[in-house]
């Protein structure tokens, strides 16, 4: 009989040492989510982050900005971020191949102040079909509509990126009625309700007709860098963005009430504690890494930085290897995140190289879709939102830029398909 109460004895010890392993696997997997999400944070959404952290936990007390006036930032910063600059850093994505940039790049450059092309592909140096095979990929490009060679082309790119709908046939069909009002003569031709008819022509009401009007709009607002490198007498300076951040403190008043506590309060505050500490090193974390990034850049992108070239890609791995962790967390450093430079303001992570088997959002988007139900699979704001639940920020235009990137077709085509 002992030797049978012994058994039950040590099962229910493991069980609860069982039990005491996963809650701390839980905790630790939890805490490096946060951590990793920290990371990827811009400085606005880590502001509001901390700010909501701050509020959260009684321990933390928030501290007056000192020189709260003084800027680090150049004012006349936002106003250096250019569509060329947008543009470029996208066909460096998109393009593996140097001479389908080389020839990416010069389209850009030809592109007028509404974005289109308006130089006949005759006159270009290159071969029309290697024109055209890259020219499509620039038209999936953020804004839409960019690269169009007139209106109606730059509308049919807008709509592309929609269901297929009446309006889609409008302009392809009926484009010289449409722009001449003869709306009676297209209602008898398609044979259309005026309910109908109108719906379309609100659809197409909302299109731009400048191409570049939606990329001058999302910039018109001032950017707020994650990276700043300046050049000085003296060297390179590298600042990392904090202005947007609050400061922060742990109130030693509430740290010394711990010997004096018991039972649930004691560990109450040890939690409280905690993640105040916790918050404090993963914010150190990450300003040691952006400086890590800061100091590469400096070494690596001095063509660009301080004569206006082109930027000379960087490999991820390259950047996982100095920071001593996994592509996909390199990734994380510099993905949301801007950087101001002499030559103005980019997203960080166009100097970086980037393939399907590093991005790991390109990684998940592939796996949804992969796995998604080919009787009504995912469109791109699914996508968009799914990512989001993962911990990866995705615009809809992105995913889509990304989706192209991966040759996946469309949600109605990926049924067609499937079905």
């Amino acid at each position: 009989m002992r030797f049978l109460l012994g058994i039950k004895k040590e099962g229910h010890m493991n069980r609860m040492g069982i039990n005491l392993s996963l809650e701390r696997r839980q905790v630790m997997t939890f805490a490096l989510h946060q951590a990793l999400k920290i990371l990827q944070h811009s400085s606005l959404e880590l502001s509001e982050w901390i700010q909501e952290e701050i509020e959260r936990n009684p321990v933390l007390e928030e501290l007056p900005r000192k020189n709260a006036s003084t800027s680090t930032i150049p004012p006349d910063l936002a106003a250096k971020v250019t569509l060329r600059d947008h543009l470029l850093g996208q066909a460096r994505e998109a393009f593996s191949s140097s001479e389908q940039r080389e020839i990416a790049f010069y389209l850009i450059d030809l592109f007028d102040e509404k974005g289109y092309l308006t130089l006949p592909e005759e006159e270009l140096p290159y071969e029309k079909s290697a024109i055209t095979e890259v020219l499509s990929i620039i038209q999936s490009f953020d804004p839409p509509g960019i690269g169009a060679r007139n209106l109606q082309e730059s509308l049919l790119l807008q709509l592309c990126k929609k269901p297929y709908s009446l309006a889609e046939v409008l302009i392809r069909d009926h484009f010289q009625d449409l722009l001449h009002s003869r709306f009676r003569t297209i209602q008898k031709m398609l044979k259309i309700s005026s309910t109908d008819f109108k719906a379309a022509l609100d659809q197409i009401s909302r299109l731009r007709l400048r191409p570049t009007a939606a990329f001058e709009e999302e910039t018109s607002q001032r950017w707020i860098p994650d990276l700043i490198l300046k050049e000085s007498e003296q060297g390179w300076i590298i600042q990392v963005g904090e202005e947007e951040l609050p400061v922060f403190c742990i109130r030693e008043d509430y740290a010394a009430l711990s010997p004096k506590l018991k039972g649930e309060e004691k560990e109450t505050l040890r939690g409280w504690v905690t993640g105040a500490r916790w918050l404090q090193r993963c914010i150190t974390r990450r300003k040691e890494t952006l400086q890590k990034i800061g100091k590469l850049l400096v070494k690596r992108e001095t063509a660009y930085l301080t004569r206006g070239e082109s930027i000379t890609s960087i490999g991820i791995k390259e950047l996982a290897k100095l920071l001593n962790v996994h592509p996909s967390t390199a990734w994380r450093a510099v993905a949301n995140k801007t950087i101001a430079t002499p030559n103005g303001m980019l997203p960080l992570s166009h100097f970086f190289s980037e393939s399907t088997t590093t991005d790991p959002t390109k990684e998940l988007l592939w796996r949804l879709i992969d796995q998604e139900d080919k009787a009504k699979p995912y469109t791109d704001d699914d996508l968009s939102h799914l990512l989001g639940e993962n911990g990866l920020s995705c615009a809809r235009r992105t995913v889509s830029k990304y989706r192209k990137a991966l040759n996946i077709r469309p949600a109605q085509h990926r049924k067609t398909l499937g079905s």
